[in-house]
Formats: C-alpha cells, sequence, structure tokens
C-alpha cells in the first residue's frame, strides 16, 4: 500500500511540475520577440493631428536615428510644402513603408524652416500636418529644427525633392536628386526609388 501511495504521489508531483513550467512559458510568449519598439526622438517637442504625429528634431539627431536603424534599409525622403514635385512623389513614400513594414523604414523630414527667428518649426506644423494627414502619413514625420540653408550645406544639396537611402549598415546607397540622369521629369518612386528599394531588400533575404 505505501509503495502504491508512493507512485501516485510521485506522478501527482511530476504532473504539476509539468503545468508549472508550460504556466511559465506562456507568460511570457514575447520574451525573445518583442513587439514594443521604442518611440523614436522620445524627448523632441511633438505636434499632433489625428493619427498623425510629427517630431521637431535637427539633422544631427536624425542622422544618429539612422545610424542606429541596423539591419534595416532608411528612405530618407526630403521635402517642403513650397515644392510641387515632393507633393506629387510623397504617396509613394507611404506605400513604400505600408510594403515593407519591417525590412523598411521610412523618414518623412521636413524643411519648411528657413532659419526665420519670427517663424520658428513649430509654426510650419500647421501647415505641414494638413498635409500629412491628408496622406495618411503614418510614417516618422520631422519638421526639420536645422534651418533649411544650413542642412543644404551639410548634405551637398542644392535643391528639392532629394531622397537619401541607406544600407543596412547605416551609409548611403545613393542619393536621388534633380540630375540629367533621370531626364526632364527627373527621379520618381516608381521608376527609380522602389525598384532599388525591391533589390535591396530582396539581397537581404
Amino acid at each position: 500500500m505505501r509503495y502504491f501511495l508512493l507512485i501516485v504521489f510521485t506522478l501527482l508531483f511530476s504532473l504539476g511540475g509539468c503545468d508549472n513550467s508550460s504556466n511559465k512559458q506562456a507568460s511570457s510568449p514575447y520574451q525573445n520577440n518583442p513587439t514594443k519598439v521604442a518611440k523614436p526622438f522620445p524627448d523632441a517637442k511633438t505636434v499632433k493631428q489625428n493619427d498623425v504625429e510629427v517630431k521637431i528634431v535637427s539633422w544631427k539627431e536624425t542622422k544618429e536615428f539612422i545610424k542606429s536603424q541596423k539591419g534595416k534599409i532608411v528612405v530618407l525622403d526630403i521635402w517642403s510644402t513650397f515644392c510641387p514635385p515632393c507633393l506629387r512623389e510623397y504617396p509613394h513614400l507611404v506605400a513604400l513603408q505600408k510594403k515593407y513594414p519591417q525590412r523598411v523604414v521610412c523618414i518623412s523630414f521636413n524643411v519648411n524652416y528657413s532659419g526665420i527667428e519670427e517663424e520658428p518649426p513649430e509654426s510650419h506644423s500647421k501647415d505641414v500636418l494638413d498635409f500629412l494627414v491628408k496622406k495618411k502619413s503614418n510614417l516618422i514625420n520631422i519638421i526639420s529644427s536645422t534651418p533649411d540653408e544650413q542642412f543644404y550645406d551639410a548634405t551637398d544639396i542644392t535643391s528639392i525633392p532629394v531622397v537619401f537611402v541607406y544600407n543596412t549598415d547605416g551609409t548611403i546607397h545613393k542619393m536621388f536628386q534633380e540630375s540629367k540622369e533621370y531626364g526632364d521629369d527627373g527621379f520618381s518612386y516608381q521608376k527609380h526609388i522602389t525598384p532599388l528599394v525591391d533589390k535591396l531588400v530582396s539581397k537581404e533575404n
């Protein structure tokens, strides 16, 4: 009888141990695969309209963020509400982010701010947000706090639109800007940028 009770007790203890182990595993399903990613520029001034938000940050801060995105292709679109070609191409930036939500980081970098003291970066937020909301731009949206001419000097840009495509190691793969290389119509997402990103993503697979 004692031998029988010992066997029963041993079986119950073993079952209880399995249940405890499975409970521990079930309690942390995302332990090795976290789904929450820290928002970029947590300390930056943020302006929001509906579900679209804009961060006001410098070019230096933006470069540091791009460097932190190792393992992902980064597409940085330089634009202004005063630039018709920029506005025309913008929906394709949004579409590109939707196409590769995990592999590509698309950044909208607005350069409306010219450095005029009476017109600080946040004074442009309404015009910028009105456009972004209309285009459903749920990207990393930035209004540059670096005056446009300083930004152009730092990046050797003479005019916009400009789009930078970065490799997964944070280096610049290609800079798209208006030139004879793309003909009279200039570069476009459909003809030039998206096909390049497709190739880079395929190469990383």
